[in-house]
């Protein structure tokens, strides 16, 4: 008819915490994917930009000489902190240039490797960093095939996601606690109130499961034996004779047979004594 006081008390822990706090946590998650998609796609957007710039000016230069714009840059200091790095490849595959000259960048990579349409992905160097790669194949002036190869290290995204990690986990920490310790407050209480209507609900059903016996009746006497004064009754047999007012020993009650008493006064045998009509002559 009603669950234990354990049971009760788990299923709020796990309706009113457990199950609250695991769906906060898959929320906090939910959001860190969103997040981490939001910056990848800015930086997307950045290195697309960046490439359409550089395959306008490549060959912009006297004689048609290929060339980046990454040193001429009022911003270089801006590309050096963001780790921001390019390539441009030559027909034969070889790499021409490259900013800086430390770069990461393929060795090789002709234009038939590359589609004409920007290609971005994501590598992991030896080092455990990931970088946002862009490759796209342009044509110079002259028809000859030409690779651009851009590249934007992610490490400030990293740092921004595992920032934004490490606040969802002690906000969801802090969240989880807090509810855990109302639920359990909150489960106390009712589990106590639960154990009181419990013990009071036993008691109704022994109560109604006893057999029912019938009331004791008070023995009755007759109104017309009952006395209020405190002198004796009279004899409720009738008298033989008026000649006398009263018996010489008043009994103390009537007898179970006795018929109700005749006397209507305590004045002696006269006119206004009369027996009743269910005395015998």
């Amino acid at each position: 008819m009603f669950r234990s006081p354990m049971t009760l008390h788990r299923r709020l822990l796990l309706f009113g915490a457990v199950i609250p706090a695991g769906l906060i946590a898959l929320a906090l998650f939910l959001i860190g994917l969103v997040l981490d998609h939001l910056l990848l796609e800015s930086v997307d957007r950045g290195l697309t930009l960046q490439a359409a710039s550089e395959s306008v000016s490549l060959f912009d230069r006297p004689g048609q000489d290929a060339h980046l714009h990454f040193g001429d840059s009022a911003l270089v200091a801006d590309l050096q902190r963001l780790h921001h790095q390019g390539a441009l490849y030559g027909p034969d595959g070889a790499r021409l240039l490259a900013y800086p000259a430390e770069t990461f960048a393929p060795e090789r990579l002709t234009a038939a490797d590359v589609a004409r349409a920007p290609a971005l992905q994501t590598r992991a160097l030896a080092s455990g960093e990931r970088v946002r790669e862009l490759s796209l194949a342009i044509d110079s002036p002259r028809g000859e095939p030409h690779a651009l190869w851009l590249a934007v290290s992610l490490a400030s995204n990293d740092a921004a996601l595992a920032a934004y990690a490490r606040a969802a986990a002690l906000i969801g920490a802090a969240v989880t606690l807090l509810m855990l310790l109302l639920q359990v407050s909150h489960a106390r209480g009712l589990v106590h109130r639960v154990q009181q209507l419990h013990v009071h609900m036993q008691r109704l059903q022994t109560a109604t499961s006893r057999p029912c016996r019938p009331p004791t009746l008070a023995p009755t006497w007759s109104p017309a034996c009952a006395t209020p004064s405190p002198t004796p009754p009279r004899s409720c047999a009738p008298p033989p004779s008026c000649s006398t007012a009263s018996s010489p020993t008043p009994p103390t009650s009537c007898g179970p047979r006795s018929p109700p008493c005749a006397w209507r006064s305590t004045s002696p045998c006269g006119a206004s004594a009369r027996p009743s009509s269910s005395s015998t002559p």
